[in-house]
């Protein structure tokens, strides 16, 4: 809360409630990364007469869009788009697409889920699987989150193990879900609420997850809107995710490639982006 009594904080910025923008720039834009994004994506490349690559770079209409106007939240769109950090927003579909595969083994959903999910078996990972679960959280947790109560992604309803799903689009993904998860493990805090009531876990112990299998989906937004999606395991409790938007067959097959060395970036234990394309 500001010293007007009329600021709120998001993790690193402020926004004043009533007009819905940001007190403070956005940290995140700048004259690098205003119009091609973080990770340029190449359009066009061959070598020319002598030998050299040539190329040149597709213009990223979501950080066209953000920087902008680095006063606004989300693009004035929180329904849509998610911002975790202040800093960086993306679409909030992609999040809930990683949820579904994992749990249905398909990004739409349980319209597209075997029969045998449906019925009540396990998940394609092999684990019973529930989501958005709520966390009753004790005091000691209620001063490090600042709330009183929070969320699990996913829940297995047999041993109360849970995951975090987070983009890894900007780098931060990893520190973002560590905070989360250290929270909701806290000893005390328990699962609550009607979905954690169906689910089996009520008063259950929240426990940071193990291992979920890697996976690469496409998943279209609209009929012109596209991205190829690559999540994997980062440790307990830890789910990460990127995605590559394309347009068309060539771009959607570099997005697929992308999407690989994404996953094999984190299996190496690389830093975030070293075998971007």
């Amino acid at each position: 809360m500001g010293a007007a009594g009329c600021e709120k904080q998001i993790r690193v910025l402020c926004y004043n409630p009533f007009t819905l923008i940001g007190t403070q720039e956005d940290s995140h834009w700048n004259p690098g990364n205003m119009i091609y994004g973080d990770n340029p994506t190449k359009l066009r490349e061959y070598k020319d007469a002598l030998g050299l690559n040539v190329y040149t770079y597709a213009p990223d209409n979501l950080a066209i869009r953000q920087s902008n106007n680095l006063y606004v939240y989300c693009m004035n769109n929180p329904v849509y788009y998610v911002d975790e950090n202040g800093n960086f927003v993306w679409p909030g579909q992609i999040h809930q697409a990683v949820m579904y595969n994992i749990m249905y083994g398909s990004p739409y959903g349980a319209m597209y889920a075997s029969m045998s999910v449906l019925m009540g078996g396990p998940s394609p990972c092999g684990r019973y699987l529930d989501y958005e679960i709520a966390i009753r959280y004790i005091q000691e947790t209620k001063d490090r989150m600042g709330t009183n109560s929070g969320r699990a992604d996913l829940v297995d309803t047999t041993t109360g193990e849970f995951w975090e799903i987070k983009s890894n689009q900007n780098g931060t993904g990893y520190a973002d879900a560590s905070f989360d998860v250290i929270g909701y493990a806290i000893k005390g805090n328990y699962y609550q609420g009607p979905n954690a009531y169906f689910a089996g876990v009520s008063g259950m112990q929240p426990i940071p997850g193990g291992n979920i299998p890697y996976g690469v989906f496409d998943y279209s937004v609209s009929p012109f809107e596209h991205y190829m999606v690559s999540y994997w395991y980062a440790g307990p409790g830890i789910i990460l995710y990127s995605y590559y938007q394309y347009t068309n067959d060539e771009d959607q097959a570099l997005a697929y490639l992308a999407a690989l060395l994404a996953i094999l970036a984190a299996l190496s234990g690389a830093p975030a982006g070293a075998l971007a394309y």
